[in-house]
């Protein structure tokens, strides 16, 4: 029985080091995610703001020209070295690992900067598996954190089968519920707020209102949900304050601007009192976690957002300047 259990012992070392194996060959082929650029970047030259993004930093209008995304606009402002990762529907879900995988690198920013996205708390975004950046989270640890055996399996399982997939089918299935308000199967709702063809509705005047109940539709599951303090948002969110913190990092967050015109327009004007009850929410636990924050959700009119067919927070190039300058103003304050 003894040699049994030892050759089992051995069989299922000889494993995990053949996994292990496996993960760090796969980790060589991918130089080019976030968590390793980001690792290269800092080991190579000290910066003064790291700034980590979703889309809203840098998208860009169809309707005219257009060139310079956010971190574009505050290195004009600020004349500061700035190192930015940005990439659809990032969020403190995978920021937090990506600030923690800085402990153990050369160079440190004086200063993290993030948005805090109101959508990315709804069930469009939050719940959906492929936002939940489950790769990305397990390579960052892989390469430069505390990665245990319980993570090794789950990356292999994310990495080599269909999991992440089969969890977004089983995603698309679910009813979406808001405060006792029923929207449907998930997948019905998608399918009822696509908007045909892939132009920018805003380029042609009067196309919106063609789309009135779609856009309609698709405000309401964007920004609609109730914000409870136990949302586990918060949890990343705190996260990544904590690590950087402890790394002696400050730390500069932004409440993302919101259509809140477009939103009353569509949906009525409850929708502007759900906005600012769920931003009230976020506020308040950024107070009391002492998190410098700058709330610039209610701060543009409907004409300075682009991308509306997606009811989201994209800005046009005036837009993205005006967040720029106002980020410039509390970046100035804190490393002067």
């Amino acid at each position: 029985m003894k040699r049994y259990q030892r050759y089992l012992a051995q069989f299922l070392i000889a494993t995990l080091s053949m996994c292990s194996a496996l993960v760090a060959a796969d980790l060589l082929l991918l130089q080019s995610e976030p968590a390793a650029r980001l690792a290269s970047a800092l080991d190579a030259v000290a910066v003064d703001i790291l700034y980590l993004g979703d889309s809203t930093a840098y998208a860009t209008s169809q309707c005219v020209p257009e060139r310079h995304a956010i971190d574009g606009w505050l290195r004009r402002f600020t004349n500061r070295t700035i190192l930015s990762i940005h990439r659809n529907g990032n969020s403190p879900i995978v920021w937090s690992d990506y600030v923690e995988a800085m402990s153990s690198r050369r160079h440190k920013p004086r200063l993290l900067l993030f948005p805090i996205n109101l959508r990315s708390f709804s069930g469009a975004w939050f719940t959906d598996p492929t936002y939940q950046w489950k790769l990305d989270r397990l390579r960052a640890r892989a390469r430069y954190g505390n990665f245990s055996s319980e993570d090794l399996l789950d990356y292999l399982r994310a990495r080599f089968t269909d999991e992440i997939a089969d969890d977004v089918a089983n995603w698309k299935q679910q009813p979406v519920s808001y405060a006792g308000r029923d929207l449907g199967p998930r997948q019905e709702l998608m399918d009822a707020v696509s908007i045909p063809g892939t132009g920018a509705i805003e380029c042609t005047p009067g196309l919106e209102d063609a789309y009135a109940e779609e856009l309609g539709l698709l405000f309401q599951y964007h920004y609609t949900n109730v914000i409870e303090p136990s949302h586990p948002m918060f949890a990343f969110i705190g996260d990544t304050v904590t690590s950087a913190r402890r790394q002696g990092i400050e730390v500069l967050v932004y409440l993302t601007p919101v259509n809140v015109e477009d939103g009353v327009k569509w949906v009525g004007a409850e929708f502007r009192q759900q906005v600012e009850s769920n931003t009230a929410v976020i506020r308040e636990f950024l107070e009391q976690q002492q998190i410098d924050f700058l709330d610039l959700s209610g701060e543009l009119g409907r004409e300075r957002f682009i991308d509306r067919r997606y009811a989201c927070e994209h800005l046009d190039q005036q837009g993205r300047r005006f967040v720029a300058r106002k980020l410039a103003d509390q970046i100035e304050a804190r490393l002067e």
